[in-house]
Parts: structure tokens; C-alpha cells; sequence
């Protein structure tokens, strides 16, 4: 008996009621799980854009209040220094560099 003959010989198991309930069942299994996988990556997807948006707002307020502080500095050191120079500058500028030597 040849290789042919014994493949002719058998029948496909197709027509099985076991046959096709395990198959039907593997491919709800492999459709659900596949349902299953898609839900997941769009919740991580849109967990992940909000979770950058919240840091990068946080590091975007620490670096506006870092400035904002050094501005504020800047601008009470430009107010004192404002408050030390004469009221009139009628002498133009020489008597405005020599205010500030002689405030030293």
C-alpha cells in the first residue's frame, strides 16, 4: 500500500461534530483574546499621552517659577538701584556714571 492509498483510505475528520465544536471554540479563544489585546493597547495608549502631558505640565510650572523668581530679583535689584540715582539727569549722562562711582 502506497502513501496515496492510505490518505485516500482515511477520511478527513472534518464532518466530526468534535472536530468542528474544537475549532469553532479555538477561534472565539483567538478572536476574544485578539478583542482583548486591542482594548489594552488603546487604554496603555491614551494612559501614556496623559501621564507625559501631566509631567511635562510639571516641569513646564517648575521652570516658569524658577524664572519668574529670577525676574522678580532682577527687577527689586533694578527698583534699589533706580531709588540710588539722582531724580534729575539734567547733566545728561557723565552725571548718571558719576552718581553710581560715587555711590560706591
Amino acid at each position: 500500500m502506497t502513501f496515496r492509498q492510505s490518505i485516500k483510505g482515511m477520511a478527513l475528520p472534518w464532518r466530526s461534530l468534535k472536530v468542528r465544536v474544537t475549532v469553532f471554540t479555538l477561534l472565539i479563544f483567538i478572536a476574544s483574546l485578539w478583542t482583548v489585546v486591542i482594548y489594552a493597547s488603546s487604554a496603555l495608549r491614551s494612559d501614556m499621552q496623559r501621564f507625559l502631558g501631566e509631567q511635562q505640565f510639571s516641569t513646564v510650572s517648575v521652570v516658569a517659577q524658577d524664572i519668574n523668581e529670577n525676574l522678580t530679583e532682577r527687577k527689586q535689584a533694578l527698583e534699589t538701584i533706580a531709588k540710588l540715582l539722582p531724580l534729575s539727569m539734567s547733566g545728561g549722562q557723565w552725571q548718571y556714571k558719576r552718581s553710581c562711582y560715587d555711590s560706591r
